[in-house]
């Protein structure tokens, strides 16, 4: 696995090797949950739990994608990622709803989901 998680104090996933723009991170094992949860993530029109994908943080300005390729639902790099970068995602490009909404600490913006 080339994430990890840095601690259970400070929940973050961080990368453990560099990345290019376009490259593949990591593959996620998704376990379906009927409703979304806090640490859910929603693909299309389902939500799924992920050992590693429950810690990844919102940043307005991520560095990291989630897509599918119709093997699997896939993190990937968007931006330049060095080793021991913290790996985020835009909450607000794939939840249509979020359960707890809150204001980043990125721009102070509501990050409530899609609507």
């Amino acid at each position: 696995m080339q994430v990890k998680l840095i601690d259970k104090n400070n929940k973050g996933i961080f990368s453990t090797k560099s990345y290019m723009i376009g490259q593949l991170i990591y593959t996620f094992n998704p376990q379906y949950v009927k409703q979304p949860t806090r640490t859910s993530i929603q693909h299309e029109d389902k939500h799924f739990e992920d050992e590693i994908g429950r810690y990844l943080n919102h940043n307005c300005l991520p560095n990291t994608d989630i897509v599918s390729d119709g093997r699997g639902i896939h993190l990937v790099c968007l931006d330049i990622i060095k080793k021991n970068d913290e790996l985020t995602f835009d909450y607000n490009r794939t939840e249509s709803k979020l359960t707890n909404p809150f204001y980043c600490k990125c721009h102070g913006l509501l990050i409530k989901g899609k609507e």
